[in-house]
């Protein structure tokens, strides 16, 4: 079974976010995709599950020419909650997509769900609610849920990122087994693990395919310097470090493991990791530990950090004593002006504004707090270029007033844009750490692959 893509362009916002691309995907292959942020993987893929339609291009299956491959794709997404049904049991979560039903069939299927549990030598019980299982268990119920489709094609997207190595050993002798009547598309930023388990590598930047070769042809660090593009970055100076504002020393928990960081006033810190590093892990423990000094920039903002159907100016002012001060909507402007939020009036929802100008929101209200310290989890996501110029004004802003700034990302092209200094994360570890000026992307995609 052959998949293919011809000439396929898309276009969202008005943003050309795929140019021709022409792929063919074929039974018996693992096809690794790999780019950095914004290189255009996830959009390639959901427009060959067919959620997002395409402008030209064609697609052909067997050489018959398809709309897209819905029929034969089993799609293993990054965010596993959005996939899965908290309040069903991981047995009802495994068979959602079988429509057969009666009794003799399911017990059947429930013996033999059974034995892929202790196959994968899972601690859990088809009976359980899938809402009391790990991160890690979660992924891999999504993952066999995939197989278990049997489809023609399966893609998996960042699959192995909260799996121990234990549980990846097992998905990459799964992916062998499955390879011989499947083709598999397999997304990741750990290169290590590409080279272990593909038949293939395509290289993706700026939504075109930059390079495609056999494994054989690949090194380590031939393929960190084929997804970088040095020459459109620039450097930063150093800046001269300020009092210190936080220190912590082999602190552990959770998936952190002996993290030791220093933050200076006047300065943006960087930390560096792919998806599963612990960056958001890290980001959450030290919210915690600095709450009277720190204000949050959470990942997932509409979620954790605004209240959508309220307005901009209660959003602002949330962290205050429950009553209106006069000149509220005052402070409001004021704040918004500083930040250049674009807006109608503050007493509209946020839900109204777009991703660029709900994250400036999250600014203000750290701003209006005083904060000394900003934690910043995966700030530009779902932002628009201008808005992230924005931003990143208002974070050298921040820093040029004194306060500290701490940035974490997996788009080590922003943090050699915004930081000073950047630790680097690796399985829950700092691995390293250097003035910006020292790192190159392609030094920091290593590092953070877990290279040496």
């Amino acid at each position: 079974m052959e998949y293919r893509t011809e000439d396929l362009c898309l276009t969202l916002s008005g943003q050309k976010i795929l140019n021709d691309i022409s792929l063919d995907f074929k039974t018996g292959q693992i096809h690794a995709v790999i780019g950095s942020n914004g290189a255009g993987k996830s959009s390639l893929m959901k427009v060959l599950s067919g959620h997002y339609p395409y402008q030209t291009g064609k697609l052909f299956k067997d050489n018959k020419h398809v709309k897209d491959f819905s029929h034969d794709i089993a799609y293993v997404a990054q965010e596993v909650d959005e996939v899965l049904f908290n309040d069903l049991t991981v047995y009802d979560n495994l068979i959602v997509h079988d429509l057969k039903s009666g009794f003799v069939y399911r017990r059947r299927r429930y013996d033999e769900l059974k034995k892929w549990i202790e196959q994968w030598q899972l601690d859990l019980s088809l009976d359980q609610l899938v809402r009391s299982l790990t991160l890690s268990q979660k992924q891999i119920i999504v993952i066999l849920r995939a197989i278990l489709q049997n489809k023609k094609l399966i893609v998996l997207d960042e699959p192995t990122a909260s799996l121990s190595q234990k549980e990846v050993s097992e998905l990459f002798r799964e992916l062998e087994r499955l390879k011989e009547e499947t083709a598999i598309i397999f997304i990741s930023h750990h290169i290590h693990e590409l080279l272990a388990v593909a038949d293939e590598v395509i290289v993706l930047r700026n939504g075109e395919v930059y390079d495609r070769r056999p494994v054989d042809d690949w090194t380590e660090k031939t393929l960190a310097a084929s997804i970088t593009d040095q020459a459109a970055l620039s450097k930063r100076l150093p800046v001269q470090k300020g009092e210190e504002i936080l220190s912590i020393k082999g602190i552990s928990e959770e998936m952190l493991t002996d993290i030791s960081l220093d933050i200076y006033s006047g300065e943006v810190v960087g930390i560096a990791g792919l998806v599963g590093a612990g960056k958001s892990e890290l980001a959450d423990y030290l919210f915690r530990q600095t709450k009277g000094l720190a204000a949050y920039v959470p990942e997932e903002r509409q979620k954790h950090g605004l209240v959508m159907d309220h307005s901009i100016n209660d959003n602002v002012h949330f962290a205050s004593a429950p009553f209106i001060y006069k000149n509220e909507k005052d402070v409001t402007h004021t704040l918004a002006e500083a930040v250049t939020l674009k807006f109608g009036r503050v007493t509209d929802t946020v839900q109204t504004l777009s991703g660029g100008n709900q994250q400036k929101v999250v600014l203000m209200r750290g701003l209006k707090k005083q904060a000394q310290l900003f934690i910043c989890d995966e700030p530009m996501t779902g932002i628009d270029v201008g808005a992230k110029q924005d931003i990143f004004r208002n974070l050298e802003a921040l820093k040029h007033e004194g306060k500290g700034v701490i940035y974490l990302s997996s788009d080590f092209r922003e943090l050699l844009t915004i930081a000073d200094r950047i630790y680097v994360m690796n399985k829950g570890r700092i691995v390293a750490e250097r003035p910006s000026a020292e790192w190159t992307e392609q030094e920091l995609l290593y590092i953070a692959s877990g290279g040496q």
